[in-house]
């Protein structure tokens, strides 16, 4: 018997967003490659995109510091 990994969802709320089509036609493209959903895409894009931020924050503290 294999046993699944299940990950806990969060709460989420759904809202619509435009893209310019050239970077919807860009994201299908890897969605399809990857074999993964465009929200799944997105969030990942997003948490990427959020992450970078903080670093760039922290850096920025850091050479006020110095």
């Amino acid at each position: 018997m294999s046993k699944k990994t299940t990950k806990k969802r969060e709460l989420s709320r759904q809202f619509s967003v435009s893209f310019p089509l050239s970077i919807l036609e860009e994201i299908e493209l890897i969605c399809a490659a990857k074999f993964m959903t465009r929200t799944s895409w997105l969030v990942q894009a997003a948490q990427e995109k959020i992450n970078a931020d903080r670093i760039e924050k922290m850096n920025k503290l850091k050479d006020i510091g110095e």
